[in-house]
């Protein structure tokens, strides 16, 4: 018979439990609570190797969590308690071993008593550490992640699975940042610190593949629970603000979910063991056709199926036999976890959350007021075609939020047809009205915002293809040319290169510079025109371009005389023009040297007027407009 152990028992719970909701503990009012940390950490070791009372976790607890504590009192206890919960952990204290099995059930239900107990107190402390993500000092905020992390791998080392449990928590805190205890600040900002996100991203989420993916599993059912959405306004925007950091997704060509990492990325260790395929799976594999039918006629359908890619066999040569893919759905978690096509697929499902809750559709509802989400949708559209497309499973599914974008209109709108533009070109998206859409941008606005430059630059790849018709191109360039009558230097400049870039590219386009008017008056190009191709563009000139030979500042003026010249010169670097300003311009001014004395009406006298360095007077100016 197994010898009955003695720690924790219900009773000496109960008491100690009395004794502290009663007042404030003995340790929190000791004279030296850093000694009274080390104490009670001694009395937990002496009563793991004894099987004695567990109680002075409580007391740490409270230490830990006392809002007057100071920094360091604070740091020494929360390592202490991780110490204690990791030799809990490595005594399989917290889960049931096949050796307990064989207790009696007096035994057994008083090990129920103490394993509960204990998951109590770690739970306090995970939710304490979590709170502190919040804090004000950097090293707290820190160590608590760290040891957070460290936490889940021991746990879930001693359960010989991912305790997922435990990761829903550490999830849960970095998207909705609740906070910490310890902050005198009540108007604190929900928002997750840029330091924690940046090491969560760095040390776990874009190094450790099983973090990886039960982190976007997670986070795409938080986002599904509106109740959470309603008390937490904030997660949508700390989902994003982890998600565009995210790195190393694999793509289909990737021969395993490792590559581009080094090492073992598996913060679980038992984890990075791959699965070995069982006779059943591969009776399935063989059996794709007869499961397919049974699953159109199944009237629940697992949402992993969803995002299930062809699973038609490679074709295989010369002696290597073709291989067949599993179905996501059809896979454990293990196999998942080493599983390229289900990493893309749990990547999929949490941007399709995510986006929906960013729709651009109810944002004119503010009125003359910048709609706050548009900063978070402009954020996603950055990363749009580089860092979400060519990871989701069928890129098409985004077609529909990216044109609802499009239709929105200024930079949210620009930005989307970038990522429109990519769905059209490596995607096959059918979007006929693409250049129509493009030509709706080209505004009195367009040449005024602060994304100026990043306009040049889609515009720029937009029209580089040889295949558009001269139609189209002449529409462009003709209201760029009239738009540039009224705007600043800062934008004329960018927009003298790009018409020469675009004249060089398509030749036959240089009637629109040497064309001469039979009347001086008449301009066949119909600017209300909202189709390019019907504009007459073709017909017209540029003569708004040449008009710039006489603009008042010296930069465009030189620029625009490149258009009566001989086209020899090889086309412009367009980065070299798509940083100017009004500040810029001023500065280049006021720094330039006058390489020569300026030519004066009158003859020059250093010591009349202003310029005189002795107490002589100025005259008194009097006129009638001065009386």
């Amino acid at each position: 018979m197994a010898k009955r152990p003695t720690s924790q028992p219900q009773q000496n719970f109960t008491v100690k439990r009395r004794k502290v909701s009663n007042g404030k503990s003995k340790a929190s009012s000791s004279k030296d609570p850093i000694a009274e940390v080390v104490r009670l950490e001694k009395l937990v070791e002496d009563a793991l190797a004894s099987n004695t009372s567990l109680n002075p976790i409580a007391d740490l607890l409270l230490i830990a969590s006392d809002t007057e504590g100071e920094d360091e009192v604070v740091v020494k206890a929360i390592f202490a308690l991780y110490r204690i919960f990791v030799q809990i952990a490595r005594k399989n204290l917290l889960v049931t071993t096949e050796k307990q099995d064989t207790e009696t059930e007096e035994d057994k239900a008083q090990r129920s008593v103490i394993r509960s107990w204990i998951s109590g107190k770690l739970d306090a402390f995970s939710e304490l550490l979590c709170s502190l993500l919040k804090d004000e000092d950097k090293s707290i905020r820190a160590s608590s992640l760290k040891l957070l992390f460290s936490l889940l791998r021991e746990i879930s080392a001693a359960q010989k699975a991912f305790d997922v449990k435990y990761f829903k928590k550490i999830v849960f805190a970095l998207l909705t940042c609740p906070s910490s205890h310890r902050n005198s600040d009540d108007g604190e900002s929900p928002e997750i610190d840029t330091d924690v996100r940046d090491q969560f991203c760095d040390n776990w989420l874009n190094t450790h593949v099983d973090v990886r993916w039960y982190f976007l599993r997670e986070t795409s059912m938080i986002l599904n629970n509106r109740a959470v959405l309603d008390k937490n306004p904030f997660v949508v925007a700390n989902a994003i603000a982890i998600l565009e950091k995210l790195q190393n997704i694999p793509k289909p060509s990737s021969k395993s979910v490792l590559d581009g990492l080094d090492g073992n990325n598996f913060w679980v260790e038992c984890l990075a063991t791959v699965p070995k395929r069982s006779k059943d799976a591969e009776k399935d594999d063989g059996d794709d056709e007869e499961d397919d039918k049974a699953e159109d006629d199944a009237e629940e359908d697992d949402w992993r199926k969803f995002f299930d890619e062809d699973t038609k066999p490679t074709i295989s040569t010369g002696k290597t036999p073709a291989r067949r893919h599993r179905r996501v759905h059809a896979m454990n978690i293990h196999e998942q976890l080493h599983s390229i096509q289900a990493h893309r697929a749990v990547f999929t499902k949490c941007w399709l959350t995510l986006l929906p809750l960013l729709s651009t559709s109810q944002s004119k509802t503010h009125g003359d007021k910048a709609d706050p989400r548009d900063a978070l949708v402009i954020r996603v559209l950055d990363i749009m075609h580089h860092s979400i497309l060519p990871h989701l499973t069928r890129p098409i599914l985004v077609m529909d939020w990216i044109a609802g974008c499009v239709d929105y209109g200024g930079i949210v709108g620009l930005l989307a047809l970038n990522a429109l533009f990519v769905l059209i070109t490596e995607y096959n998206l059918d979007y006929p009205r693409f250049y129509t859409k493009l030509y709706s941008f080209l505004d009195r606005d367009v040449l005024h915002f602060k994304h100026q430059a990043r306009f040049f630059r889609l515009l720029e790849r937009f029209l580089s293809s040889s295949h558009l018709p001269l139609t189209l191109l002449a529409s462009f360039l003709k209201r760029l040319a009239r738009l540039s009558l009224s705007t600043s230097p800062a934008a004329i400049i960018p927009t003298i290169p790009f018409t020469y870039n675009l004249l060089k590219t398509h030749p036959a386009l240089m009637v629109l510079i040497h064309r001469a008017a039979e009347d001086g008056t008449d301009d066949p190009f119909n600017p209300s025109e909202s189709d390019p191709t019907q504009t007459c563009a073709l017909e017209s000139s540029l003569w708004e371009l040449q008009s710039h030979t006489s603009h008042y500042h010296p930069v465009v003026a030189t620029l625009a005389r490149v258009f009566s010249e001989a086209f020899t010169k090889p086309g412009y670097n367009m980065e070299d023009f798509l940083d100017h300003t009004y500040g810029t311009l001023f500065t280049t001014e006021a720094k330039r040297t006058i390489k020569g004395t300026p030519a004066l009406q009158i003859e020059s006298n250093n010591r009349a007027g202003v310029l005189s360095d002795s107490n002589t007077q100025l005259p008194v100016l009097k006129g009638t407009l001065f009386c």
